[in-house]
């Protein structure tokens, strides 16, 4: 995968994150955990734009897996 596809993907999974927090139901948005879930994995998702168009492999894969942990989390807790 290039960078440009990188990019891509991380702009997808963030659009997709950021409608996931707009459908959650007020009571779920304003828990502490789920505040730090969507909102570190929001950050990550943009980072690793930065990380890609910089050619630093080892700090995309270092997002990757912590997307990764955010969309299992955030799946396990909140489905």
């Amino acid at each position: 995968m290039n960078a440009e596809e990188t990019v891509a993907a991380a702009s997808a999974f963030r659009d997709r994150l950021i409608r996931c927090n707009e459908w959650a139901n007020g009571e779920i948005a304003a828990q502490g955990e789920f505040r730090r879930l969507i909102d570190g994995a929001i950050a990550s998702s943009q980072e690793i734009a930065h990380a890609a168009m910089a050619g630093d492999g080892s700090l995309v894969h270092r997002y990757l897996i912590e997307l990764q942990s955010f969309a299992q989390l955030l799946d396990f807790r909140y489905g």
